[in-house]
């Protein structure tokens, strides 16, 4: 809060002569003359400190930054996350041009379904790792921080060159569930205002399957569709998937259900063999057709083609669409921690999140340790976590693990 500047003391303290001056009291003028400059100054004195101890009616926006419980919360099943604002800002959600929503000029979220979404390559293996290749490229730094309400750990990014392109890095860096979130200030630097703090304060990631879907539902001829639950929320393309519900049934019995991406283009699932009006069984495979050609016999002109990121599933017979639930499509196969990132059958990535490190075994050379690699092998291990977890050593991963003792090692 800005300091309220000091009134200047008056000079009314100054006691000036009357213009008939009684000889006979001069004791008294003198007495009462001291008096009211003493009081003149007591009065002033008191007057400064209580003009420096006022504090200045808050201003309305700054005023909800103790009313988190009056805010008001915006949820995005479609992204999987939520978070608290005042009322008087304004909500944009940037779709389809941008995954990415902004509380007026004080907070964006935006949302990459996958680290290659954000980073444009494959050649990152951890967010940590190209985040800090991001700051020796543009004159940033990066750190660990926690937010939101459970605490989630990711990395902040503070920017420190000129405006740019680039300036657009800064802000805080969280990867959950595959996807990559990015959340940024408006500030170049990276941080954010004291209500900005407040609002990532009350972040929370909406998990898996945590969608307001009902319990139960009543079977009957041509009722409304509802979905009451997946046999999974998220899978690779191939994946085969329940759906639980009723009022299924549609046109001759056809038990059909559509899946929809962030841009709104939809791709329809044909149910399969056992499908009922209370369950249907489908296989996300791509492309999917956009429309539904079973009768028609027509080919199929316009496609879906299912890459990593969230989509909405739904059922629509007789033309009455269901409520909708979200999907995440993941990355295909993935080799996981601690594993060589291929086989008999070639190679296959690292999972999100696992740095591919070259196998090296650590040997005492002359009393000093040294990595020695014994033959071309990668392995996937999860670097940067402060953790000597599976398939790493000092060799591997010096920033996980202690260095050895020579001693223990075997000579070369």
């Amino acid at each position: 809060m800005e300091q309220q500047k000091q009134k200047p003391i008056q000079e009314a303290m100054e006691i000036k002569p009357s213009v008939r001056t009684n000889r006979r009291f001069p004791a008294i003028i003198t007495i009462v003359a001291v008096a009211i400059s003493v009081a003149g100054i007591l009065l002033l004195r008191d007057g400064v400190r209580d003009e420096r101890n006022q504090v200045s009616p808050t201003p309305t926006s700054d005023s909800t930054l103790t009313e988190v419980e009056g805010w008001q919360t915006y949820r995005s099943d479609e992204f999987g996350f939520e978070i608290k604002y005042p009322r008087h800002l304004d909500i944009k959600e940037e779709k389809p041009t941008f995954q990415a929503v902004s509380f007026n000029e004080t907070l964006r979220v935006e949302f990459f379904p996958t680290l290659k979404a954000i980073s444009g390559s494959k050649e990152y293996f951890s967010l940590e790792e190209w985040l800090s290749k991001m700051a020796s490229l543009y004159k940033g730094e990066v750190g660990s921080v926690t937010i939101g309400t459970n605490n989630y750990k990711g990395f902040s990014f503070k920017y420190s060159g000129d405006p740019g392109p680039q300036a657009f890095l800064g802000g805080i860096y969280i990867q959950h569930n595959d996807a990559v979130f990015r959340i940024s200030g408006f500030k170049i630097t990276g941080e954010f205002s004291e209500l900005g703090n407040k609002i990532l304060s009350t972040f929370r990631f909406i998990e898996r399957g945590e969608t307001a879907l009902p319990t139960t539902c009543v079977n009957e001829p041509k009722g409304i569709p509802l979905i009451i639950s997946l046999s999974q929320y998220d899978g690779p393309v191939g994946t085969k998937l329940e759906i639980h519900g009723c009022n299924f049934a549609g046109f001759e019995a056809d038990k059909n259900a559509w899946i929809e991406n962030a841009q709104g283009v939809k791709g329809i699932l044909y149910g399969e063999a056992g499908s009922t009006s209370k369950l249907v069984q489908v296989s996300l495979y791509s492309p999917l057709c956009q429309i539904d050609t079973s009768y028609s016999g027509l080919p199929c002109d316009a496609w879906l083609t299912l890459t990593p990121g969230i989509y909405r599933i739904y059922v629509a017979p007789w033309g009455q669409k269901s409520n909708e639930v979200s999907f995440i499509i993941l990355e295909k196969e993935c080799t996981t921690e601690g594993n060589i990132p291929g086989n008999v059958m070639g190679y296959t990535p690292c999972c999100l999140g696992l740095a591919q490190r070259r196998v090296k075994t650590p040997i005492n050379k002359a009393n000093e340790v040294v990595c020695l690699e014994e033959m071309t092998v990668d392995i996937c291990i999860k670097s940067g976590d402060k953790i000597c977890g599976r398939g790493e050593d000092w060799c591997t991963s010096p920033e996980d693990c202690q260095k050895p003792n020579p001693k223990d090692l075997e000579s070369f």
